[in-house]
């Protein structure tokens, strides 16, 4: 006999932050001639620390982000101006106050939010508590 499964379901959110794989960090004074870090990892970094549940970047081999041309992969070398993203998984709470805090960062980069819902399986049906 197959044991019965229940689906509980959760909202959630899915945050893209658009960028260019050229995107570094801002200078830092007169450590300007250091390798600059890149802006998806420290994105990624800071996602981790302010509590979200997923981040990871993605990267295309052809595409455009904002106004900007189409890019392509060259046999010969890699193309700093290619579309990339970094996706962010949580709440939407959380969502919205890691874009507050870092509005620096994000200033002139594509957001797009959609809402989801996260499952999660079940062995058992989900208590029903009755009011009264």
């Amino acid at each position: 006999m197959t044991p019965t499964r229940y689906i509980a379901a959760n909202e959630i959110g899915h945050l893209c932050i658009y960028l260019a794989r050229k995107d570094r960090m801002p200078a830092r004074g007169w450590l300007n001639f250091l390798p600059r870090r890149s802006l998806a990892q420290h994105i990624i970094d800071l996602a981790k620390r302010d509590g979200i549940l997923n981040a990871t970047s993605h990267s295309t081999h052809y595409g455009f982000t904002g106004r900007g041309d189409i890019e392509t992969i060259q046999v010969d070398h890699p193309n700093s101006r290619l579309a990339m993203f970094v996706e962010l998984v949580g709440e939407r709470e959380l969502l919205e106050k890691f874009v507050c805090a870092h509005e620096v960062l994000l200033k002139d980069k594509i957001i797009v939010y959609k809402h989801l819902e996260q499952w999660t399986v079940k062995n058992h049906a989900p208590e029903v508590r009755e009011i009264g």
